[in-house]
């Protein structure tokens, strides 16, 4: 309660002042240049206090949000001029941090999937060693195919492999895609900056 206090104050004096700075305007014959110009500072610095006021108080008000907060403080503009600087293999790789939740879900299912291809020429000679019951066996009519026919055995192979690895493939593009889109939304972003005064706030 003392904290909402301390802001309704804050509030409450630039509110107060900006309505003594307005109903006080003076015409340009009459008005001092130098003054103008501080009063003008002024204001920009009343919105800035406005805007922390209204941050603290949103984090009394509403403290769960606030982890989501603290792990995502990019805002839309601060997340792209970040990610443009990054090196071409870890923008492919999805290789830094995420800007928002939904970014954030895709990119985990991204890598996860990636660990397991990485880990599957080893995990699985391992696991069949382990249990040989797990251990796939070639159809027989594919063996007796390859002795038969050794071309159109190895053409089978051949497509079955291509086909393999491009639903892999795909399936990371379409991971890839998705996270992207949300990193592109402004709405997936929980930090907005001001376009006159340049600091950021939580959105609702």
């Amino acid at each position: 309660m003392r904290g909402l206090d301390e802001q309704q104050k804050r509030v409450s004096f630039w509110d107060s002042w900006t309505k003594a700075v307005s109903s006080t305007a003076l015409s340009p014959e009459h008005s001092n240049p130098p003054d103008e110009i501080f009063l003008a500072a002024l204001a920009l610095d009343a919105r800035r206090e406005l805007v922390r006021a209204a941050h603290v108080a949103k984090t009394i008000y509403r403290p769960k949000i606030d982890p989501a907060f603290a792990k995502y403080r990019l805002t839309f503009k601060q997340f792209h001029a970040y990610r443009s600087k990054l090196p071409w293999y870890r923008r492919a790789l999805l290789l830094y941090g995420a800007p928002n939740p939904q970014a954030a879900s895709s990119k985990a299912t991204f890598h996860s999937l990636l660990v397991i291809n990485l880990l599957e020429p080893f995990g699985l000679p391992l696991l069949w060693s382990i249990k040989p019951a797990l251990s796939p066996h070639k159809s027989t009519w594919i063996v007796a195919l390859h002795k038969t026919h050794p071309f159109v055995g190895l053409l089978i192979s051949l497509v079955a492999t291509i086909l393999a690895a491009g639903v892999v493939v795909g399936a990371y593009a379409s991971l890839r895609r998705k996270a992207i889109k949300y990193e592109n939304d402004p709405q997936c972003y929980l930090w907005e900056e001001d376009p006159q005064t340049g600091v950021a706030y939580p959105i609702d």
